[in-house]
């Protein structure tokens, strides 16, 4: 069942995108984190229904087990707030990455980022989420969405 997350699941996930990716919880005026279970996370309205219960409720934002684990949803959706932890790929390895491979980075593209999650971009387009270790960047593109 989807329930609103407690105030502990709440905080680790804000904290999270705010320390990784810059986005501030500010920005999520009117929106509420929801537990769909598993680990999942969504994003999706305030709402105050009790029946029917809620089956789904907006966007799936991050996954939780041992870490936080950001989708591609995230970035699709909100990757104009993020400010930090951006690979800007050119129009060669952004059409690889689009196909689901992993990326081979030079040391001038990971500029000033850490080993982690990543949010992949083409311009202005964001691409997705991707893994960044070291040089390589591990494409995480689910396949329905790779062209």
């Amino acid at each position: 069942m989807i329930q609103q997350c407690n105030i502990h699941i709440r905080k680790q996930v804000l904290d999270y995108l705010n320390n990784r990716f810059g986005i501030e919880g500010n920005n999520f005026g009117g929106l509420e984190l929801y537990d769909c279970g598993n680990g999942r996370i969504s994003l999706g309205p305030e709402v105050s229904i009790s029946r029917p219960p809620m089956v789904s409720c907006g966007i799936l934002i991050v996954r939780i087990d041992a870490g936080i684990k950001p989708t591609s949803n995230l970035f699709h959706y909100l990757g104009h707030l993020v400010t930090k932890n951006i690979i800007s790929l050119d129009l060669a390895k952004s059409k690889d990455f689009l196909q689901g491979l992993d990326i081979a980075l030079e040391d001038s593209e990971t500029n000033s980022n850490t080993d982690g999650y990543v949010l992949v971009r083409y311009g202005d387009f964001n691409l997705g989420c991707a893994f960044l270790n070291g040089n390589t960047l591990r494409n995480q593109l689910p396949k329905s969405k790779q062209l």
